[in-house]
């Protein structure tokens, strides 16, 4: 039976859900291959090309797979001459970065600590004092999702690091049929006081896909209350 250079490339994958859990070892070789075969295709020539938007390179890379005599499969820098090597060679990079950074046993790869997030306060996060730093910043915490997908946690492409970059700060469904089953989450929380408890409270939610009842009727609102504020004027 004739193997081809896609099924080569993809058999890294094979009974992947093609879902980045952060608990999945299929999803840390794919993101570790895909970033091994765009360095190897764009980056890592005598004369770059750039790795920014990894949505655009998901459609250059799919079509140079059904093109297998494009001369970018082709890199003198790196020693490699046609698709089968620029593939293969990709495939074992990446198992190696792999086994470097998360030891050589397959089944305990996972996406989620080489993508992970740190929570980095925007006032003394990056004072370059690290007591300081660790009193404000929370994490580094494992995280699922991938740049230029639905659940879009971006990492930088080539950098030589997966950790989250951007992140929806805030996630939201709105249920036009019956605005009080909308639901919301917030990344952090709702406090900018690095002791209270709401600084960070909402984060595990975020981190695990879940939403919160984001009521919008008085009726409901006052309902649900469990303390309220009242402003009265001054005389």
């Amino acid at each position: 039976m004739r193997i081809d250079a896609r099924t080569v490339f993809l058999l890294g994958g094979a009974g992947w859900d093609a879902q980045n859990g952060a608990d999945s070892s299929a999803a840390a070789f794919a993101n570790v291959l895909w970033d091994e075969l765009a360095s190897d295709l764009f980056a890592r020539r005598a004369h770059p090309v750039g790795l920014s938007g990894q949505s655009r390179l998901f459609v250059v890379v799919d079509r140079l797979l059904d093109e297998p005599d494009s001369d970018w499969w082709t890199n003198d820098t790196i020693g490699v001459d046609g698709q089968r090597e620029m593939l293969e060679r990709a495939a074992t990079d990446a198992s190696a970065r792999l086994v470097a950074l998360q030891g050589d046993d397959p089944d305990a790869w996972n996406w989620g600590s080489l993508h992970a997030i740190t929570l980095t306060s925007g006032t003394f996060g990056k004072s370059g004092i690290a007591p300081i730093e660790a009193l404000f910043n929370r994490g580094p915490f494992p995280v699922g999702g991938g740049a230029s997908v639905v659940d879009a946690t971006g990492w930088m492409l080539g950098s030589g690091s997966f950790a989250t970059t951007t992140v929806p700060s805030m996630r939201m469904t709105i249920d036009l049929s019956d605005l009080d089953a909308s639901r919301w989450n917030h990344l952090t929380g709702t406090s900018g006081h690095a002791f209270h408890p709401n600084y960070d409270d909402q984060f595990d939610a975020w981190q695990h896909g879940r939403q919160t009842p984001w009521l919008f009727t008085r009726e409901r609102v006052e309902a649900s209350a469990v303390d309220t504020l009242v402003l009265t004027p001054g005389d």
